[in-house]
């Protein structure tokens, strides 16, 4: 089984702010700026919202989220509880 996880040691959140939102183009050719604003940081739980916009900045969409950012000893002891072991770990 193969799956992706957040290093919490990058603390990839304190970039996640309205100035460093970014301009995509969906797959119909829209342009679209995607826009994040963290709400809070509790222990390894990142409360964040992302916003869909126009280039303008007009919400089309707004989605509120909580991620849990495991550290490599917690998370396997989740998997070893699971029934899995750990065979190799890539990245950070």
């Amino acid at each position: 089984m193969t799956f992706a996880t957040r290093n919490p040691e990058a603390r990839a959140w304190e970039i996640w702010t309205p100035d460093n939102a970014q301009d995509v183009v969906d797959d119909a050719g829209r342009p679209l700026r995607i826009i994040h604003h963290v709400e809070a940081l509790d222990g390894d739980v990142v409360t964040l919202n992302e916003t869909t916009a126009d280039p303008d900045g007009t919400a089309l969409c707004v989605d509120r989220a909580r991620l849990r950012f495991l550290d490599a000893d917690t998370l396997d002891g989740f998997l070893a509880d699971a029934g899995f072991a750990v065979e190799s770990r890539h990245g950070g």
